[in-house]
């Protein structure tokens, strides 16, 4: 059973117990049970909400001592984190007329630092695939020094 889960800045903190019914030997050699409960208290490092889903036990073993139940155990924990971030989207579109294409059969293109892919593509009027089929050791975000070339088929 999971009791509180509480954020706390980079940290999530979940406190509960697992709750058990355990049949030992006694020191009579005879059997007895009990129910009991093993608290826990974990933390989850990191920002966003963590949503916890299931948390049991593996490794599990009991054993009395000096009349008292001692746990040895481990926690497995399955969660999400949820992390809310404010996006930007295109809401519309317009045309600026028809696409300007090269009339060459070889374009060289110098791209500035930090250009994308979808960038180039944009300017070359190539699609992502033909850029990086003709160039493979592109590696973004580019640095500027790179050259790009793009073979076009006459028409």
């Amino acid at each position: 059973t999971v009791y509180s889960v509480k954020r706390n800045g980079d940290k999530t903190t979940v406190d509960g117990a697992i709750d058990f019914e355990a049949a030992f030997k006694n020191g009579d050699n005879g059997v007895a049970s009990g129910s009991f409960a093993c608290p826990f208290s974990f933390d989850i490092d990191g920002e966003g909400d963590a949503d916890i889903e299931k948390v049991s036990l593996c490794d599990f073993s009991a054993a009395v001592k000096n009349g008292a139940m001692e746990l040895d155990c481990t926690l497995k924990t399955d969660y999400s984190v949820s992390i809310g971030r404010e996006v930007s989207f295109i809401g519309e579109m317009s045309s600026l007329g028809e696409r300007r294409t090269s009339g060459s059969a070889i374009s060289v293109f110098i791209p500035k630092a930090g250009d994308g892919l979808w960038e180039i593509s944009k300017e070359l009027g190539a699609s992502g695939e033909e850029i990086t089929s003709t160039n493979p050791d592109l590696s973004f975000p580019l640095t500027g020094e790179e050259r790009i070339i793009i073979y076009r088929q006459k028409t």
